[in-house]
């Protein structure tokens, strides 16, 4: 896997990584801290929530088949919320059924991607939502 080269992103923009495996969380996080986005991480759906009603972010990228409250009610929660409701949502997905539904939900998500997932597509992906 290559990175890209590490340059100034477009904006200032503030990413929430939210994913129940821990490696995977934390390999995110530290690929798009790289790309000089401002990353804080959460282990649940309902980390995630709390983190967003109490902090500004402009991007959720969210695994979609957690543990508990999965991606797909994350996203709901997250539009229904106030605070929340005008984040970009970015889906992360690895099984076909999951990525059916996020295909056909796509009211809920900005954009989605499938594991495993390229450093180059995740950071195409951010900059497409944030432009």
């Amino acid at each position: 896997m290559q990175l890209n080269e590490p340059t100034e992103p477009k904006t200032a923009a503030r990413v929430l990584v939210v994913d129940d495996e821990a490696d995977v969380r934390a390999l995110t996080a530290l690929i798009v801290e790289g790309w000089g986005y401002a990353v804080q991480t959460a282990d649940s759906a309902d980390d995630a929530l709390r983190m967003c009603s109490e902090s500004e972010f402009e991007v959720v990228v969210t695994d979609i088949g957690m543990d508990g409250v999965d991606g797909f009610e994350l996203a709901r929660r997250l539009r229904a919320h106030p605070a929340c409701a005008a984040l970009s949502i970015i889906a992360v997905t690895g099984r076909d059924a999951d990525l059916a539904r996020v295909r056909s939900d796509l009211d809920l998500f900005d954009a989605y991607l499938v594991k495993p997932v390229e450093p180059r597509d995740l950071r195409s992906t951010l900059e497409s939502v944030l432009a």
